[in-house]
């Protein structure tokens, strides 16, 4: 553990070394991204979007989707490149190169915090809510503890086969942007036809997002929507298994192809 947070420690502070603004780069672009669709659809076009049945205006509907997205996007598309980028490392220093795993993934959970106390503020100040309408916020930790399970499933695949399959790291940011856009984040489920509804069911994100929402417009936590997080946890952890595999057995040439 103490190896892990020392990794954590020296990623943070070398991922952005050298450039003018430093890390402050880590949330200046995922901030520009939120200003454009806030602009766009909240503003522009004045979105409005249904939730459990009642109207939720856009804007907080969307932000509290956009950050636990961008925590996980940009979770699993480092995965994508960690273990080239300690490829020098990782010929020198025997370690258990799975840690380097979540190293990729930790960073990127603090867009979940200050989202989350972002949108605290902006319901407080923007739509006069009361403090006693987030006394069950803590149960949030419950869809996040089941997204970081599925970040790290899919991470260790991703880490593993892009380090032996180098048109992953190409290929991932499109697949990523599919997803997004599959992803109910600025739209309803509610607006989708029929006919497509089969995506959402597919999609892992959509219980975990539903739940940050919830818990933070209703207070609750639906027996649906535990439901529907306890089969993500297992998919979770069912790639978990399979990517320790993959790793497992990948990692013995590692060297020889990094």
């Amino acid at each position: 553990m103490r190896f892990f947070f020392l990794l954590l420690k020296r990623d943070l502070r070398t991922r952005f070394a050298g450039s003018a603004l430093g890390s402050f780069w880590f949330f200046l672009q995922p901030f520009l991204n939120f200003v454009v669709y806030a602009a766009v659809f909240g503003a522009l076009f004045k979105f409005h979007v249904s939730f459990k049945g009642r109207t939720v205006d856009f804007l907080p509907f969307f932000l509290a989707g956009f950050w636990p997205w961008m925590a996980f996007q940009e979770g699993v598309a480092r995965c994508s490149t960690v273990l080239a980028e300690y490829a020098h490392i990782l010929k020198k220093v025997r370690f258990r190169l799975e840690f380097l795993v979540p190293v990729a993934i930790a960073s990127p959970q603090v867009y979940i915090f200050l989202g989350s106390l972002g949108l605290i503020f902006f319901l407080i100040f923007g739509y006069n809510y009361e403090l006693t309408n987030f006394t069950y916020s803590f149960l949030f930790i419950l869809p996040l503890l089941i997204q970081l399970s599925l970040s790290l499933g899919l991470g260790l695949l991703i880490a593993i086969l892009g380090a032996y399959i180098r048109d992953i790291p190409n290929w991932l940011p499109a697949i990523l942007n599919l997803w997004f856009f599959a992803t109910p984040i600025f739209y309803s489920p509610d607006q989708i036809p029929k006919h497509f509804l089969w995506i959402l069911k597919l999609n892992p994100l959509v219980p975990i997002l539903d739940s940050y929402r919830e818990i933070f417009f209703s207070n609750c936590l639906s027996a649906g929507n535990l439901i529907a997080l306890s089969k993500v946890l297992l998919f979770s952890i069912l790639l978990i298994f399979l990517g320790l595999f993959l790793f497992r057995r990948g990692k013995r040439w590692l060297s020889d192809v990094l």
